[in-house]
């Protein structure tokens, strides 16, 4: 039985004056692939997912139960406000700025880091089809199509929302990388 024990350097930079090493140890043991994750020395756990501010964060870079969970969240904010808001005798205006405002962040929240499938963003719009119809009052059963009802809410479909927040989300990046870079050159 021989254990083999490769060395790759991840990344070397400075931060903050100090040096800053990460690297990876992989261990082959009878086709069995190890990894453990050091940086500067002190070793990281890796776990296949984690939750990090409200996100569900998977290891192979899944969202699916993070989108799961949102649902699911969102779901139990508009079930709260059925009887004393969706009910009520407010205009639609005033109902669909409310859901603007107050369940669909529960909704997005954390949606520009997340991976988002063909599938489940259909199920997020659908989701969001039912708010809507929920809120104007139309019944599933009434022979009204969901353009149609996207129409009367003047709403764009949440897939569409993600994206508008993902591709702003990575101009932050962009800029803050070259911001950094000007700051280390500075340094140096």
């Amino acid at each position: 039985m021989s254990v083999e024990c490769n060395r790759l350097v991840l990344f070397s930079t400075h931060i903050f004056n100090q040096q800053i090493d990460a690297h990876v140890e992989l261990q082959h043991n009878n086709s069995v692939v190890r990894l453990s994750v050091s940086i500067v020395g002190n070793p990281v756990e890796l776990v296949p997912s984690l939750t990090y501010l409200g996100c569900r964060i998977d290891a192979c870079g899944r969202s699916e139960e993070k989108i799961l969970r949102s649902i699911e969240i969102t779901r139990g904010c508009m079930k709260s406000l059925t009887k004393n808001l969706w009910r009520s005798s407010i205009t639609h205006c005033v109902k669909l700025q409310l859901y603007n405002t107050y369940v669909l962040p529960v909704l997005l929240y954390g949606s520009e880091m997340g991976d988002v499938t063909v599938k489940s963003g259909k199920r997020l719009d659908a989701f969001d089809q039912r708010c809507l119809r929920h809120i104007l009052q139309v019944p599933v059963t009434s022979h009204v199509t969901n353009q149609e009802v996207r129409i009367r809410s003047a709403q764009s479909p949440v897939t569409q929302t993600i994206t508008a927040r993902r591709l702003r989300f990575f101009g932050h990046i962009v800029r803050s990388d070259s911001i950094n870079q000007s700051i280390n050159q500075s340094y140096l």
